[in-house]
Order: C-alpha cells, then structure tokens, then sequence
C-alpha cells in the first residue's frame, strides 16, 4: 500500500551539531516497513534500525535531512541507499532510527 513521506534537507550545522532545515518540504510516495533490524556504520558500530522506507526512482535524501512519516512523527535516518537494475537505478531505500 503507498504511502507519502516527508522530507525536508538541511541547510546547515551549527558548531554545537544542530541542524538547520529548508523550508520546503518534498513529499515522496513510498512503501513504509516497520522491521527492526541493525545495521553496520562507516565507524563499524552497530546501529538500530526501527524500518525502512522504499521510495520508487532516485532521491537526493541524505543521513542529515529530515523524515516525516505518515503518521506524523520526524525519525532519523540511519541510511540511504540506490539500487540498481540492468536499466539504472530504481528505489532509493532509506532506513530509519527511533523517533
């Protein structure tokens, strides 16, 4: 079943790690799973992942924008990732923290 999610980029950080967020927000149709599972950082630390959100195409979504799930809650992304077939690149999968 689609589902459309929220995404708004960030446009900056502070000295002290907060972020700043564009005021455009893009919704993006999307298939929402709730799997918990965990992933491997670029440090090699484990990081838990509460679900992962199938967007159809390519995204310009990054781990320090912000994701809005349809229910309404803002979750950190832990990753995102293209996948490719034989014709290029065809879901973006972005996978999402605790809220």
């Amino acid at each position: 079943m689609p589902s459309t999610v929220s995404l708004n980029a960030v446009l900056s950080t502070d000295a002290y790690g907060k972020r700043t967020f564009s005021g455009t927000t893009t919704s993006i149709t999307c298939r929402v799973q709730t799997t918990r599972r965990v992933v491997i950082g670029e440090d090699g630390s484990q990081i838990p992942v509460e679900g992962t959100v199938y967007c159809f195409g390519t995204s310009n979504a990054t781990v320090n924008d912000k994701l809005t799930l349809p229910d309404g809650s803002v979750v950190p992304i832990v990753s995102v990732e293209t996948r490719n077939d034989e014709t290029g690149s065809y879901v973006t999968v972005i996978s999402y923290g605790r809220a």
